[in-house]
């Protein structure tokens, strides 16, 4: 059960917990119940009214004949069935499921406990997620910055790239065939044959290349 305060651990046979006597409530990090407000009282009545035995809570009986709570905790409330407690040599406390009633009875009975837990306890605090910038971690327990030397470094990586793209496309250039220049000095004249007849030739003036012209 949870509650603002606390969270009641009550023995269920079928999953075996071990809250049967006080050494197994501290085992758990607990504390057999205290009970100090009537909303307290109907939560643990509630919680108990389908079990048929009564169940062991914190409250015991101290010296001079005095009840009080097993954690410590003020005596500010109780819950007595009519004509309880009756005897001195019943120093333990006992709840009704049926009643919510409290008897008490010989610590040496076999029941059923209601341990109590300060939610508190179960509550553990989480760390805040930084804001802000994010820096890396560096692989060499570094603070994660780049300092002069990583940066001449990046340069004189970007500048070796540069010059490596610049010299494949210089190869490439010079790889492509070359057009052909026209040198040649093309004529295209009449002349007359000895017959008259009137015919063509092409005359065509291919330079040497390297002489003078």
């Amino acid at each position: 059960i949870n509650t603002t305060n606390f969270r009641i651990c009550i023995l269920k046979v079928e999953v075996l917990v071990k809250c049967i006597f006080l050494s197994s409530c501290l085992q758990e990090d607990a504390s057999l119940a205290s009970i100090h407000s009537e909303e307290e009282m109907k939560l643990i009545t509630m919680a108990v009214k389908n079990y048929q035995l009564p169940f062991w809570i914190g409250l015991v009986q101290k010296a001079y004949g005095d009840f009080g709570w097993s954690d410590g905790s003020g005596f500010d409330f109780f819950n007595w069935q009519s004509g309880q407690p009756n005897s001195d040599e019943e120093q333990c406390t006992e709840i009704s499921p049926t009643s919510g009633l409290w008897n008490d009875a010989v610590c040496s009975n076999i029941r059923f406990s209601i341990c109590k837990i300060l939610k508190i306890q179960d509550e553990k605090p989480t760390k805040p997620v930084p804001t802000g910038s994010v820096t890396t971690n560096s692989p060499h327990g570094g603070n994660g910055k780049l300092d002069a030397g990583g940066i001449i470094g990046i340069i004189v990586a970007v500048l070796f790239v540069m010059v490596a793209v610049g010299f494949v496309g210089y190869n490439l250039v010079q790889r492509q065939p070359k057009p052909v220049e026209n040198h040649e000095n093309l004529s295209f004249s009449y002349v007359t044959s000895s017959q008259g007849k009137r015919g063509g030739h092409i005359n065509v003036n291919v330079p040497n290349e390297g002489s003078d012209a």
